[in-house]
């Protein structure tokens, strides 16, 4: 019983967090296309410049760019990766940054302190695999 609630509560939140992609994906699309529609509409008799048709028309197709940015920020998965191997980029560039300083004799005043920062448990799996 316990596990058919948590299975049914999970279908719940993926249904909506697709709902939610579906929805900022139609934003984009309004926002983008709109522009374009309403000078086409309005222009008539080709009064309008040429510039402001050209960048309607670049905003409006636009709108293929935008969604692969759209569906990556929506994808956790992808947004955790990407968060670990930025994360982990950071981590050997102050390593890095610190054992310079140490090798040049730097060592006094507290600049060779690492932080450790807060990486989800994926964060290791990716890091291993970008260092190889």
């Amino acid at each position: 019983m316990q596990e058919s609630i948590e299975a049914s509560y999970v279908a719940t939140m993926k249904t909506i967090r697709q709902v939610k992609t579906v929805f900022v994906i139609f934003i984009a699309f309004v926002c983008c296309w709109s522009p374009y529609i309403v000078v086409l509409l309005y222009d008539n008799s080709d009064s309008l410049p040429l510039p402001v048709h050209m960048y309607t028309s670049m905003l409006a197709h636009l709108h293929a760019s935008l969604n692969f940015g759209i569906y990556g920020l929506m994808n956790r998965n992808l947004y955790a990766d990407l968060a670990a191997q930025f994360l982990a980029c950071c981590r050997r560039r102050v390593a890095s940054r610190n054992a310079a300083a140490a090798d040049a004799g730097g060592g006094g005043g507290g600049g060779g302190i690492v932080r450790r920062l807060h990486v989800s448990p994926r964060a290791p799996r990716v890091a291993n695999r970008v260092m190889q």
